[in-house]
């Protein structure tokens, strides 16, 4: 879950919160299968993660983790990350691989030497995933505190990170469900949206768009949450138009008069997911104010797009 405050408690540790792609690694004698957490096989787009199955000290495992990239400065960028992403052409897959190696993070473990892992506590999980895992510089476990929350979230302010993770001790893993054991504690404002739609573009933009119309779900139920039209670099405005084109439909996914009323809208499939950072959600109307648009999720599903806690008084 989102929107969780700083805290301190001896029953939660906490983690920092890793800026890249999730995926699971399934591993035997003689490979590893990454995948995103809509099951698409990443495992071409990085080869220098096909042999980290050599890394783990058993037959067979299934681990939870997140791929990652470094920027200049040492730091998890997914800006860095986004160079990787999405490459098809072989030799364009090796050159990148030069020069942005990647990381896998891992921090669950799910199965194990034939043995179902999900059901043991958090700790025990971990403790497994330490026992077996070898660390080098393509697999890493991720770093955590035990109890001390607001100190680690002062830390990630520090180092620029997107936030921290707290997890509650005794807690099982969960595959594919949003649970109060696990809580996001955000240093920024952001929301994963399923675009629903665009506006046309004017001026300089009159060859691709001028905003993406965005929306999540709110207790089960797709709304428009907003529109935002800036944070595109010129390369992104062509990438987010490409993936919408083939989708494009008549009239609005969702039955909403006045998204249906936005002026030069195009309308598409709600299937592409996207990240906006924003100042708050208005409670009145529970829409986006001054929304920035941050990147494509392609990890991830229209149904992950839950609509974050209102957070901030206003109109």
């Amino acid at each position: 879950e989102g929107g969780g405050q700083p805290f301190d408690d001896p029953a939660w540790w906490f983690e920092p919160k890793l800026d890249g792609i999730r995926c699971l690694a399934e591993m035997t004698t003689g490979e590893t299968v990454l995948r995103s957490r809509t099951g698409r096989d990443m495992t071409a787009q990085y080869p220098e993660l096909h042999m980290v199955h050599e890394l783990v000290d058993e037959v067979n495992a299934v681990i939870d983790g997140e791929i990652v990239a470094f920027d200049a400065s040492g730091r998890n960028s997914f800006e860095t990350l986004q160079q990787r992403m999405n490459l098809a052409n072989p030799r364009q897959i090796e050159r990148m691989r030069a020069q942005i190696p990647v990381a896998l993070v891992v921090f669950d473990l799910l199965w194990l030497d034939g043995r179902d892992t999900t059901g043991l506590t958090l700790e025990d999980r971990r403790e497994l995933l330490r026992l077996v895992v070898e660390q080098d510089d393509r697999l890493q476990l991720v770093t955590w505190v035990e109890g001390e929350g607001n100190a680690l979230v002062e830390a990630a302010q520090t180092q620029g990170l997107e936030g921290v993770v707290a997890k509650r001790l005794g807690s099982p893993y969960l595959p594919g469900r949003r649970t109060d054991a696990w809580r996001k504690i955000k240093l920024r404002d952001t929301q994963d949206c399923v675009i629903l739609g665009y506006t046309r573009g004017e001026r300089g933009r009159s060859a691709t768009f001028g905003a993406v119309l965005v929306g999540a779900y709110d207790r089960g139920t797709l709304r428009w949450i907003g529109q935002a039209g800036s944070g595109f670099t010129d390369q992104m405005l062509a990438t987010v138009l490409d993936q919408l084109k083939p989708l494009v439909r008549s009239t609005p996914a969702i039955d909403d008069a006045e998204l249906a009323r936005v002026k030069g809208a195009v309308f598409v499939e709600p299937e592409v997911v996207c990240e906006i950072e924003y100042a708050e959600i208005t409670k009145g109307t529970k829409k986006m104010r001054a929304p920035v648009f941050k990147r494509l999720r392609t990890d991830k599903l229209p149904e992950d797009c839950v609509l974050e806690p209102v957070r901030e008084v206003s109109r």
